[in-house]
């Protein structure tokens, strides 16, 4: 009889070791399948995030391409008739003369000189007489 308890003993403790390491597999699975989970998770906001921030850029680019020109202008050197959207009044290098009209050519801001002076107040002087067509001319003005 104690040949028999014995077996069913040993075989008792074969079968908590079982356990035991069946436990372990399952934990070790468990913590796979979390970290697994975490990272899809993180993925797939992180590519929501890049498109939402893609279809902004787009709604907002499409926004600005239905925006009309303040006014349209016949450049300085006569070579351009360009679609103004905002003006600029700005030295060519800092802190030296001369003094640059730039024009923004598109809603997206690409922009062209259209107008150079040899000091500031011949800038903002044609500032001014530009300021003065788009707010009251006609839609179109010739710089000088």
């Amino acid at each position: 009889m104690d040949e028999r308890f014995d077996l069913i003993e040993e075989k008792l403790e074969e079968l908590a070791t079982k356990l035991e390491e069946i436990s372990c597999k399952v934990d070790s699975v468990s913590s796979d399948i979390e970290t697994d989970v975490e990272n899809a998770v993180e993925s797939a906001i992180s590519d929501l995030s890049c498109d939402l921030e893609g279809t902004v850029e787009d709604a907002l680019s499409n926004v600005n391409v239905g925006q009309s020109p303040l006014i349209t202008v016949f450049s300085q050197d006569k070579k351009f008739i360009i679609p103004a959207y905002a003006f600029e009044a700005r030295r060519k290098k800092n802190g030296e003369e001369p003094y640059l009209i730039i024009a923004q050519a598109s809603p997206s801001g690409n922009t062209r000189v259209v107008g150079r002076y040899d000091n500031k107040d011949a800038a903002l002087s044609e500032m001014q007489k530009i300021f003065k067509a788009v707010y009251g001319g006609p839609k179109f003005y010739e710089i000088k």
